[in-house]
C-alpha cells in the first residue's frame, strides 16, 4: 500500500510512485557527434580533452558551412539548472545531487556549493569563459531562446549543451539526429561523476473531513495502487491505448538495459487535450520496469532515446552514499523556508558571477563563504541534519 506517514506519524496522503531512470539521471549533456566526425575528433572523456573539442569547434569550421565563427561550442541556459551545462561539468570536480544539492558521507550533511571541488569547478569554468568556450548567452536566455538555437532549420551552429530529455532542446526536431548524450568528462584529479538524484514519493492523493464516505474514499485509492489501474490512470485503455509487450519486443532502451514491457499504441494522445488518462497527477505505482519498460515504436526522432541511450554512459558515476529526500515537520518548514531561498538565489547567483569574472574565484571565494553564513547557512544546515538524521535513521 502507498500510505506514507508524516513526521508526527500520522497518515496524511496515498502517494505516486512512478520510478523513470532517466529521471533519477535527470542532467545530461548532448554533445555534437557530427562535428566530432567533420573534425576528426574523438569523443572526449576528460574535462581538458573537451576543452580541447570545444576550441577545435570554436575555430575548425565544425559544421563545415565555410564560416568559422558562426560555431557556438557550448551554450545552455539557467531557466532550470538541468539546462545548465556546468552543472554536468562540475560532476569532474565534486558531486551534484539536485535534491537541496547536499553530500552525505558517514550521514552527515554538506552543501556541495560550499566545497573545495566546487571552488575549483568554478575557477575551471571561468577559465573556459575566458576563452570564449561557453556562450554568454547560457547565463540570460530562456528556454525558447535555447530552442531557437538548438533549431536551426539551416547550419546547425551549437556543439553541445544540457537536459533532462532531448525534447526540452529539439522537440522531434531532425538536428538531434547529430547528438549523443555522454558520460562524465573525468576532472583533472580524475574525479567522474555525473549528477543523479535518487526517486521519492509524491503525495497526491488525500481524503478530508469532509468527505461523505472516506471507506469507499480509501478503496478506490487503494486501486489506484494496482498495476493495471496504473497503467490505465498514466496510458488509457488498455488494448487500445497501450498492450502489454511480449517477452524479447524490442526496447527503446535496450542500449541502457531496459527491456520493454508495454507497447504504446496511441502515441498521438500521450501529449496535448484529452479525456482518457490522467497523466501523473493520481496516486499510482509504475516501477521502473514500466517507466523503463516503453516497447521501441522505430521513430528515429524520439527524443526519450536520444536521453536514455546516454544513461548506459552514466550509470556507476555516482557515490556509495546519496542524500534522499528530507521529511521536515511544519516548525521546521517554517524555520528555513525564507533561508533556504535567499541562501539558493544567492549561491547560483554567485556561481554565474564567478564564472564570467565579475566577482574573483581566486580572491573572493571567502567572502562568499561567509555571505552564506550571514545568510543563515548554519541554522539552515543544522535544522536539516536533524530532519535527515530523523527521516533516514543515520
Amino acid at each position: 500500500m502507498g500510505a506514507q506517514y508524516a513526521t508526527d506519524i500520522q497518515m496524511y496522503s496515498v502517494a505516486r510512485l512512478q520510478q523513470q531512470t532517466h529521471v533519477d539521471y535527470g542532467f545530461k549533456f548532448f554533445l555534437n557527434k557530427q562535428w566530432l566526425e567533420n573534425l576528426k575528433l574523438e569523443m572526449p572523456t576528460t574535462l581538458d580533452e573537451l576543452t580541447d573539442v570545444l576550441r577545435a569547434f570554436r575555430d575548425q569550421d565544425a559544421n563545415g558551412n565555410g564560416d568559422p565563427s558562426d560555431e557556438i561550442p557550448l551554450t545552455g541556459s539557467n531557466a532550470s539548472s538541468n539546462l545548465n551545462p556546468l552543472f554536468f561539468l562540475m560532476g569532474g570536480f565534486t558531486f551534484v545531487n539536485p535534491r537541496d544539492y547536499f553530500q552525505v558521507k558517514d550521514g552527515i550533511l554538506t552543501p556541495a556549493f560550499t566545497t573545495e571541488g566546487w571552488r575549483k569547478g568554478l575557477a575551471y569554468f571561468r577559465d573556459m569563459y575566458k576563452e570564449n568556450l561557453i556562450d554568454p548567452l547560457l547565463f540570460t536566455q530562456d528556454l525558447n531562446q535555447l530552442k531557437a538555437i538548438m533549431q536551426t532549420e539551416d547550419d546547425i551552429i551549437a556543439g553541445c549543451s544540457a537536459a533532462m530529455n532531448g525534447s526540452h532542446l529539439f522537440g522531434a526536431h531532425e538536428n538531434l539526429l547529430q547528438y549523443i548524450g555522454t558520460g562524465p568528462f573525468a576532472g583533472p584529479d580524475g574525479t567522474a561523476y555525473v549528477p543523479y538524484q535518487t526517486y521519492s514519493l509524491t503525495h497526491n492523493g488525500f481524503i478530508t473531513k469532509d468527505c461523505a464516505d472516506p471507506v469507499l474514499a480509501f478503496k478506490l485509492l487503494d486501486l489506484t495502487w494496482d498495476k493495471e489501474a496504473s497503467m490505465v490512470i498514466r496510458y488509457g485503455e488498455q488494448g487500445v491505448d497501450w498492450e502489454w509487450a511480449p517477452e524479447g519486443t524490442p526496447g527503446m532502451f535496450d542500449s541502457s538495459g531496459m527491456p520493454a514491457t508495454f507497447k504504446l499504441l496511441t502515441p498521438e494522445i500521450q501529449t496535448g487535450v484529452q479525456n482518457k488518462w490522467w497523466n501523473v497527477w493520481s496516486p499510482m505505482y509504475l516501477d521502473y520496469t514500466i517507466g523503463d519498460g516503453w516497447a521501441d515504436d522505430g521513430n528515429p526522432l524520439n527524443t526519450s532515446r536520444l536521453a536514455y541511450d546516454a544513461i548506459a554512459r552514466m550509470k556507476g558515476h555516482i557515490p556509495e552514499e546519496i542524500a534522499g529526500k528530507i521529511s521536515y515537520t511544519a516548525d521546521e518548514s517554517n524555520q528555513i523556508a525564507e533561508i533556504k531561498s535567499n541562501i539558493t538565489s544567492y549561491w547560483h547567483e554567485a556561481m554565474t558571477l564567478f564564472v564570467i569574472g565579475d566577482m574573483d574565484i581566486d580572491t573572493e571565494w571567502d567572502a562568499y563563504l561567509a555571505e552564506l553564513n550571514d545568510l543563515g547557512l548554519k541554522e539552515y544546515m543544522a535544522v536539516a541534519q536533524e530532519a535527515y538524521t530523523r527521516t533516514w535513521g543515520k
